[in-house]
């Protein structure tokens, strides 16, 4: 520290920021500490400490506190991730409807539809940018589809899961017919490894009219998130040869074998939880990966050039 007292005060808040920066997502006790050091270093460091933040069962009680400070450093909050094991911890709805007031700046969201319904109903408008939903999708409750819908319209960029085997409770029009987005991923998902006729992984019978019609769509994503590796394979073959079939260049695929944590059919509670957490990790590795997520993947069918070969 010597060395860094002979420095101007400017360049040791640059280099506290460079370090923060690196630190502010994996080691978010090391990075409150600067804010204790002098109030230019929390000057600097406080936004990069809430740009984005977890609400689950450990943080939840405490961020909800934090929302009720009168200058509360939510507000400086961009990105949100909820947790997948906060849906079963109970909160008062007067204690979220303050957690997300103080979140009505956020510009990204990963969770549940559930847990955006609730944020949408407790702010008046959210600017959303991005959102990643991370339950299937169009088996969701419809009073939470409904609550949702405006904040859709928002969008540039989407994450959504298409579960195979099972057939949608609703069509993806009525939630995204109208929809601004440029950017869509779509998680082919099986659940626990249960058979699937091959017919049932061609998710094109349930999307491609309304992928066609989408006014803005620029690039979709597919992702196999299956038991095993096989039956990741058989969906994203169905993805390709549908793509080549409708001559889309719009269509692109992520085949990386990520496996799916739901391949334990054992009911037990703590394999469950485990289980949710794992899943948990997936869910906020894509997050901090922020908008190149939706730019991951290669695509499947190439247009001709207009050159002579």
């Amino acid at each position: 520290m010597i060395y860094f007292s002979r420095l101007p005060a400017e360049l040791v808040l640059l280099v506290a920021r460079h370090a923060a920066r690196d630190h502010a997502l994996r080691s978010a006790s090391w990075v409150a500490t600067l804010c204790l050091v002098c109030r230019s270093f929390r000057r600097v460091v406080t936004p990069l400490l809430y740009d984005l933040i977890t609400v689950d069962s450990v943080t939840l009680d405490r961020l909800a506190a934090t929302s009720k400070l009168p200058d509360t450093p939510l507000l400086r909050t961009r990105s949100l991730v909820v947790a997948s094991t906060y849906t079963s911890y109970i909160i008062k709805p007067e204690s979220f409807a303050s957690l997300a007031r103080a979140l009505r700046n956020i510009t990204s969201f990963t969770g549940s539809t559930e847990s955006l319904s609730r944020i949408a109903c407790s702010v008046d408008e959210l600017r959303l940018r991005s959102a990643y939903l991370v339950d299937p999708t169009f088996l969701g409750g419809k009073s939470a589809i409904a609550a949702i819908q405006p904040v859709i319209t928002t969008l540039s960029r989407l994450h959504i899961v298409h579960e195979i085997g099972r057939p949608p409770s609703m069509s993806p029009k009525a939630l995204l017919g109208s929809f601004q987005v440029e950017y869509l991923i779509i998680d082919v998902f099986e659940r626990k490894g249960e058979h699937v006729d091959d017919s049932d992984m061609d998710i094109s019978r349930d999307i491609s009219h309304w992928v066609a019609s989408a006014p803005c769509l620029r690039r979709v994503l597919f992702r196999a998130r299956c038991v095993n590796e096989r039956t990741a394979c058989r969906a994203l073959r169905h993805v390709a040869e549908w793509a080549e079939r409708e001559r889309d260049a719009r269509i692109w695929v992520d085949d990386t074998f990520v496996p799916n944590p739901s391949d334990d059919d054992d009911d037990d509670d703590d394999d469950a939880d485990a289980e949710m957490t794992q899943w948990d990790n997936l869910d906020w590795e894509d997050a901090v990966a922020g908008d190149c997520l939706w730019l991951q993947g290669h695509r499947v069918w190439h247009p001709a050039s207009d050159g002579l070969d």
